[in-house]
């Protein structure tokens, strides 16, 4: 349970921007977390996708709602049959994404729905 919660930790706090890219035939693909954000602040339709040691994240934008999928989890076989494939979605206005919900999985998240939020606020009240 200790490694669990340790891993949870590390997640939580370790969230950043890869290289790499998805693409759906309705988006723009962004290679930069930068260009994300740019794209994203506008609502129009992006995706992008980092990929950190602790796994894979992919954020996708469509009409001002964010939609954020922990794709892949490299570490620990408990946590990733709990919380990966899931996702959450939080609604914004035209420049008003926060650049905290690309920042970290937690930060800001009061606002947003959806499976990976309600997971991931369960493991931190055990932490």
């Amino acid at each position: 349970m200790k490694r669990l919660i340790l891993i949870l930790a590390i997640l939580i706090f370790i969230v950043g921007c890869g290289p790499e890219d998805s693409k759906t035939d309705d988006s723009v693909e962004c290679g930069t977390r930068e260009c994300f954000l740019q794209k994203a602040a506008n609502c129009e339709t992006s995706e992008y996708t980092s990929t950190e040691d602790f796994g894979t994240i992919k954020y996708q934008t469509e009409d001002c709602t964010l939609t954020k999928t922990l794709v892949r989890l490299s570490e620990d076989d408990e946590l990733k049959d709990l919380i990966e494939g899931k996702s959450m979605t939080c609604e914004y206005n035209f420049n008003g994404l926060k650049n905290a919900w690309v920042d970290s999985l937690i930060e800001d998240v009061e606002g947003c729905e959806g499976e990976l939020k309600e997971i991931l606020g369960q493991l931190m009240v055990l932490v």
